[in-house]
């Protein structure tokens, strides 16, 4: 499935994450994937909740912390449940892709 996928020259840009927010998801704790959302248009960030408790099959919570433009925070309950997600991805909403990384904490 990622063979067929290709990036935009925009999309190509590297995503810049400032230091006061690696402070920030270093201050809620493990378990914290980020995620930039590429697309052009605002979104919904209770409808993507919404959608991605559904897909990623979410039992014990998820808390979503907009970071920036289209950049979020995703912070699991549970490291399995943000395992599970990382290892499964793509995913995407309202037919944009949703690239994520493991958070600073979480690679150390």
């Amino acid at each position: 499935m990622w063979s067929r996928l290709s990036l935009t020259e925009e999309e190509q840009l590297d995503v810049i994450i400032e230091k006061e927010w690696i402070e920030d998801s270093s201050s809620i704790g493990k378990n914290c994937l980020v995620g930039k959302l590429m697309m052009n248009k605002m979104e919904n960030v209770e409808a993507m909740k919404n959608v991605f408790l559904k897909i990623w099959r979410i039992k014990n919570g998820v808390t979503i912390y907009k970071m920036g433009e289209r950049l979020y925070l995703f912070h699991f309950e549970y490291q399995f449940e943000k395992d599970h997600v990382y290892q499964k991805q793509p995913w995407s909403f309202n037919k944009a892709l949703l690239v994520l990384k493991m958070s600073m904490v979480d690679q150390s």
